[in-house]
Parts: structure tokens; sequence; C-alpha cells
């Protein structure tokens, strides 16, 4: 009965010790893996850090961008209405298209501007003059155009400048209005 006891005894040291060597293997793996988690996850707030600050440099480029285009489209006015005539040398199938009319004093494109709103005989024609505007300003001003028209309902005196709309000499922006 000794000899049995001690067999097993001998037999549970034998696995005891295996299993140890198990725990140990796979303490020894889980280590390894944390180590590389570990560093993973530096490397992965590292990237987030520099992605948040090329993300906002892109923001402040593409501002800029679109500040530099509204400058110059500040310049020009598109018409629309205009016929094409017989002969001419247009690279275009449709019977008119819009025409942008740079122009060489800011004074005389304002001038224009304002004398268009209420020439009859571009009425007669047909013929609109439109800003030169960027998409990004033509955005803003649809997402705003609800508030400008409601004002204008309301007595109020409403407009647009740029990408802003002013109610009552107050400056309403598309971003601020809807985030």
């Amino acid at each position: 009965m000794q000899a049995k006891l001690l067999t097993r005894i001998q037999s549970l040291e034998t696995t005891v010790k295996d299993n140890t060597n198990s725990l140990n293997s796979v303490t020894e793996a889980l280590e390894f893996i944390n180590n590389q988690v570990e560093e993973v996850t530096d490397k992965v707030n590292s990237l987030q850090i520099k992605v948040e600050s090329l993300e906002k440099e892109n923001r402040v480029l593409r501002g800029k961008c679109d500040e530099l285009d509204s400058y110059k489209r500040r310049w020009n006015l598109r018409v629309s209405g205009i016929q094409e005539q017989r002969g001419e040398d247009t690279e275009g199938v449709r019977s008119s298209r819009r025409i942008i009319v740079q122009f060489l004093s800011r004074n005389v494109r304002d001038q224009i501007w304002r004398d268009a709103r209420t020439a009859a005989i571009l009425k007669e024609r047909k013929i609109r003059i439109f800003e030169d505007l960027t998409q990004s300003t033509k955005d803003a001003r649809n997402r705003l155009w609800p508030l400008v028209e409601q004002a204008r309902k309301e007595g109020k005196r409403a407009g647009f400048r740029g990408p802003f709309a002013y109610i009552d000499s107050k400056r309403i922006s598309a971003k601020d209005q809807f985030g």
C-alpha cells in the first residue's frame, strides 16, 4: 500500500511539475503579449495625436484656401441668360451658359452689381447677374436661408455678406447656428 501511495505521490509530483512548467510558459507568453499590447497602445496613442494635429492643420489650410478662392472671386460676376449667337466659337451644346466676368476695378464691379438688381432691360431679356461664390459659401447661405427668409417676413433687415447672414446687423454663421 505504501508503494502504491509512493507511486501516486510521485505521479502527482510529476503532474505538479508539468503544470508549473505549463503555467510558467503561459505566464511568459502573457507577459510577452502584454508588452506587445503596450507597444501597440503607445503607437496608437502617438498616431492619434498626429492625426488630430493633421486634421486641425487640414481645417486651417482648407479655410485659407477657401478665403483665397473667395477673395479671387470678389472681382467676378456671373451672368446667365445671354443667348449664344450663330457662328460663335463655343465648345458647349447649350444655347446659353453662365458667363464669368472679371473686373479690373472692384468699384465698377460693385456698381454694376447694385445697378443690375433694378435694371429693367435685364429683366426684359431675362438676363440675371449673380455673385461668383465658392461652393462652401453657397452651402452656408443655403443653410442660413430659412433664418433670413423668416426674418424678412417679420420685417427685419436681413441679408448675406460672404458666408454669413446678417439679421438686424447681427452676424450669424452656419457653423454657430448648426454646429
